[in-house]
């Protein structure tokens, strides 16, 4: 077997970090599940803010990995979950008001259906912890639907990657 070559500087310490943490996963079981989705895209949802995917879903908990030294839920976490969250919804409603024919994907016309996020959670994976809120911490507050609708429209404004067509379809839904 050929040693890789384009591994980039690194020192001892970087390999045992690495290893520390596949022993810290392998003896965790925080991240098990039967259907798990790695790295999932939220379809057109994705494209609104420049292509966007969580690191992975497990039997319906989106799961955000950080390796970090201290195992603190942070601001920004949550920020990034929200938007993960609703992300995810978008996805989802575009899929229950079956308007994915309607929209343009070049030729990503097979978005996956994803499972209903029921929970959301930060891996700590130096630390093998796993923090867990339930997914109606986001949306049933009494806001949320404005949020949503708030988000799709600034996406579309700010980063959106889709086309005109496709931006009127997405206003008229949200």
């Amino acid at each position: 077997m050929r040693e890789p070559t384009n591994l980039g500087e690194y020192d001892d310490g970087d390999i045992i970090d690495c290893i520390q943490l596949i022993e810290t996963l392998n003896s965790s079981e925080a991240l098990t599940g039967d259907e798990v989705y790695l790295n999932p895209v939220f379809g057109t949802a994705s494209q609104l803010v420049k292509g966007a995917d969580a690191d992975v879903i497990l039997d319906g908990t989106l799961v955000d990995v950080k390796v970090t030294k201290k195992s603190t839920f942070k601001a920004d976490y949550w920020r990034q979950l929200v938007g993960y969250m609703t992300l995810a919804d978008i996805h989802a409603t575009l899929h229950k008001e079956g308007v994915y024919e309607e929209l343009e994907f070049g030729d990503n016309r097979d978005w996956e259906s994803l499972p209903e996020i029921t929970e959301f959670s930060v891996y700590f994976a130096r630390h093998g912890e796993l923090v867990t809120h339930p997914a109606e911490v986001v949306y049933d507050t009494d806001h949320y639907p404005e949020f949503r609708s708030w988000f799709v429209d600034t996406a579309l404004s700010e980063y959106s990657l889709v086309g005109d067509p496709t931006k009127n379809v997405l206003r008229d839904v949200f």
